[in-house]
């Protein structure tokens, strides 16, 4: 003893070696020595049991490379010459130690420099205590609060899911009811407006106005009512194998008049040889007519209407999704996406979270019903995909549809 450490009594068997010895061979935590050149001179049994060894002196000359990873032992080595250049301990350190048969501990380690009996520095010594199972029982509860944050929302999400189901179910029993109810009188009230138009005598113009409001307020009537067969019947699909950038590039063309009247430049990035869908042809048209014309709407004075497919393999479950899209989807899952994007103002976060509702709508009083969106996404949900709306960052709206395909079709 008195050899290795200089600074003790002299005599082998004083106090101050006994006091040294008993803790050295009896605490539960482990304890060493290092010279400058980070070799061990001395550890107590706790430590060579911890490193397999039979003896103490088994440590003895050895270095933190021989016993852990070079990712550990550098780490730790890195420490020492810390304290030897400084002379400041470190103290309540938490350290992950490496093995080379890949396990892996966990430490609360205190490091201090070894001073000698003229206060030089002539290595360092410390005190580890193993802490794995409280720091396993601690990741263990910080992933049981993670999995409870991702039980609430999903369970927030199929609430909502829930909440507008039962909304879009309501709205169809009371679609099919009312559509049948006001069409008919809709219709007899348009042709007698006819009528009287060809049977006034003299033109009025005063009169010509009012008949003009009559014909204009029941038309609107009559789209919204049309608007309300159309949501109460999109249950019903035909479905055909498609090449959607066919179906894309078909249907561009039927809203070519509202391009060029609005001064919006379209943009086709679509992918060649994408996987076919099994997709309602006339459904699947209806979507992307309303959603150009929507981004259309959305640039009065001009701008750019970007088209975007893609196919991909999905990495990963897809999130930010409710509860019933994500159902349909799971990692390995061949996909094809479209992106519709305009350079319009975008709309407010408020108004985002109620897109899909029905009769809402962020265009003006008589330019609107509110079902668009809301028969596009009952559309889109009985195609089994999926579809999101959002803002871009550098300005205007995206919408994001995406559709599995089949695994017959699938490279």
């Amino acid at each position: 003893m008195s050899s290795i450490f200089p600074f003790t009594s002299g005599d082998p068997h004083g106090a101050d070696n006994f006091l040294l010895h008993n803790l050295l061979q009896n605490l539960p935590d482990t304890i060493y020595f290092k010279d400058r050149e980070s070799r061990f001179i001395l550890i107590n049994p706790a430590l060579a049991r911890l490193f397999g060894m039979k003896s103490v002196e088994e440590a003895i000359g050895k270095t933190d490379f021989d016993i852990f990873t070079y990712e550990h032992a550098s780490s730790a080595m890195s420490d020492e010459h810390e304290i030897l250049r400084t002379g400041k301990p470190i103290v309540d350190k938490e350290e992950k130690e490496t093995w080379p048969n890949g396990t892996v501990t966990w430490v609360t380690t205190t490091k201090l420099p070894l001073r000698n009996a003229e206060n030089e520095i002539v290595g360092t010594f410390g005190m580890s205590r193993n802490v794995t199972a409280r720091k396993l029982a601690e990741d263990a509860l910080k992933q049981a609060v993670k999995d409870l944050q991702a039980s609430q929302e999903a369970l927030q999400s199929a609430h909502q899911q829930l909440v507008q189901a039962a909304k879009m179910e309501t709205v169809g029993r009371m679609a099919a009811g009312i559509a049948h109810e006001v069409q008919n009188p809709l219709q007899i009230l348009l042709i007698s407006i006819d009528y009287l138009v060809q049977r006034m005598p003299d033109r009025d113009a005063e009169l010509d106005g009012v008949l003009s409001d009559m014909r204009h307020a029941a038309e609107r009537a009559d789209t919204i009512i049309r608007g309300l067969l159309d949501f109460s019947r999109s249950d019903e699909l035909t479905l055909v194998t498609q090449d959607l950038n066919v179906l894309i590039h078909n249907t561009l063309n039927l809203v070519r008049h509202n391009l060029s009247a609005n001064h919006v430049n379209p943009v086709e990035d679509l992918e060649p040889e994408l996987p076919c869908l099994p997709l309602d042809e006339m459904k699947i048209e209806q979507v992307l007519v309303n959603l150009f014309n929507n981004a259309i709407h959305a640039m009065p004075t001009g701008g750019t209407l970007t088209v975007k497919t893609r196919s991909t393999q999905l990495t990963e479950r897809p999130r930010d999704l409710g509860a019933r899209e994500v159902a349909h989807f799971y990692p390995g899952d061949r996909v094809v996406t479209i992106d519709i994007e305009d350079t319009g103002p975008g709309i407010s976060p408020d108004a985002l979270r109620k897109i899909f509702d029905p009769f809402f709508t962020t265009k003006a009083t008589g330019k609107g019903t509110g079902l668009g969106l809301a028969i596009t996404k009952n559309i889109i949900d009985l195609h089994h995909g999926e579809i999101q709306i959002n803002n871009r960052p550098e300005g205007g709206l995206s919408c994001h549809l995406m559709f599995k395909v089949p695994k017959s079709e699938a490279p």
